[in-house]
């Protein structure tokens, strides 16, 4: 049993740490609940820089299950301030936060940005994958992001993306 135990606990991706915290306590600052203190996980990210990337990258692929957002609408169609909540789903939206504070380090993600946002028009996760590649894109003019060949320009079919998967979203939200 013990044997058991320490290869569960071995097998978990040690997380890069910053300030004594892991660099998911200081994603999860994202959240809102921090208010003004987000410019502190800003410099923690920074400062984790490119070695955060595996983590940010693993968390941004997160895809809310089906049943829960069938589950939340009916829910909210009751009340619209309720729902189910998905602290992986916020971790994931707070990634690409993280994605925005590593500015022109997230470049090195590039291929596998590409490879999430290819990966199904109308998932979340492309979708968020999309934004990010798309920002990491402007942030780094002089670098080519052609994949497979192709030259990768994104923030159309993000949008037209997000409009499937929620009709009420706004038709310009790329950030």
């Amino acid at each position: 049993m013990a044997g058991v135990f320490v290869v569960v606990c071995s097998s978990r991706e040690r997380e890069p740490e910053y300030g004594g915290k892991r660099l998911s306590e200081w994603v999860d600052r994202y959240s809102g609940e921090f208010g003004d203190l987000t410019w502190e996980a800003d410099r923690a990210i920074r400062q984790i820089g490119t070695n955060g990337i595996p983590c940010l990258l693993k968390w941004l692929g997160y895809e809310t299950p089906t049943w829960n957002r069938k589950l939340n609408r009916i829910i909210s169609s009751f009340n619209a301030s309720w729902q189910i909540a998905d602290k992986r789903e916020v971790r994931a939206q707070n990634a690409m936060q993280a994605f925005y504070a590593l500015g022109r380090e997230g470049a090195g993600a590039v291929a596998q940005l590409t490879r999430l946002a290819d990966e199904h028009p109308v998932k979340t996760r492309s979708v968020r994958a999309s934004w990010v590649l798309d920002y990491v894109r402007k942030r780094n003019p002089e670098v080519s992001f052609s994949v497979l060949g192709s030259e990768v320009s994104l923030q159309g079919p993000a949008t037209n993306a997000l409009g499937q998967i929620e009709p009420a979203a706004p038709k310009s939200s790329v950030p």
